[in-house]
């Protein structure tokens, strides 16, 4: 599973249709060498891709690769409105005070989608807009507004999931977990707050976030020792007490196997600046 907090975003360009006005092409066949966001707004038409063709109605959202040949056609009487942006993307990592960059070939979205949400559609409308109008900044603004989009196309494939309910009881339990971050959680017991078997939820719990519990509850655990360390005027045995450790030497084993530096190298590089 893709880490999405560690995409990085390079946006081509934006396109949109809003009127009713004909096109010039009634059928444009393509292979573009970026991705693509394509939602249907209004009109009528169909889309051909992956051997597969789709009747355009409001609210369709297309997901094209790069590569990806597809065909778009128009209808005469009821022409196609659409809102698009084109952007090519890519992982980026920073470890070990190292900088790790990888071009990416797609996001695991389907090739289709639809959306029933006003917001998606008022966050692309927003984007296009701050794209055509070439403000000062708008580059860095629609990198913002892309990110906020892709938010809320995966929020939506999250709320259509027939395992939505799972999903929800994943994010209760991951509460339960910060609001008791300074304690020692088992799986019995994030099992019996959610009602679901233990063997089921660990499953489910790492279909949904890609980690096991034990790690994600680390993670967190570790991500809020950065914070401390910062802010706190303790000892790092003091602040692995504070987050439930009771061996300071597991802690800052794991402090460095999750974020690639001890937690005195991080005090030192940090607070000190050196």
């Amino acid at each position: 599973m893709v880490d999405k907090s560690k995409l990085y975003f390079h946006i081509h360009y934006c396109n949109h249709k809003e009127t009713n006005e004909d096109w010039k092409d009634k059928k444009i066949t393509r292979r573009i060498k970026h991705h693509e966001f394509f939602l249907v707004t209004g009109g009528k038409g169909c889309i051909v891709t992956e051997g597969k063709e789709y009747n355009l109605e409001k609210g369709m959202l297309f997901y094209f690769k790069k590569n990806n040949l597809h065909s778009i056609e128009s209808d005469i009487k009821d022409p196609l409105n659409f809102l698009s942006v084109h952007f090519s993307l890519a992982y980026v990592d920073f470890h070990e005070d190292q900088w790790k960059i990888v071009e990416k070939d797609g996001l695991k979205l389907p090739v289709m989608q639809r959306f029933r949400n006003y917001k998606v559609y008022h966050i692309f409308k927003k984007l296009v807009m701050m794209w055509s109008m070439k403000m000062p900044d708008y580059e860095f603004r629609c990198k913002i507004m892309l990110q906020r989009l892709l938010f809320g196309i995966y929020n939506n494939l999250k709320q259509q999931s027939t395992n939505y309910s799972a999903i929800v009881k994943v994010e209760k339990a991951i509460k339960y977990m910060n609001d008791n971050i300074g304690r020692t959680i088992t799986l019995q017991e994030l099992s019996e707050l959610v009602s679901l078997s233990p063997s089921y939820f660990s499953r489910t719990f790492r279909e949904v976030t890609g980690y096991s519990i034990i790690e994600f509850f680390n993670k967190i655990k570790i991500d809020r020792a950065e914070a401390l360390i910062m802010v706190e005027d303790k000892k790092i045995k003091e602040i692995a007490a504070m987050l439930g450790f009771k061996d300071e030497f597991y802690f800052s084993r794991l402090f460095k196997r999750i974020k690639g530096i001890s937690p005195k190298e991080f005090y030192s590089r940090n607070v000190h600046g050196y």
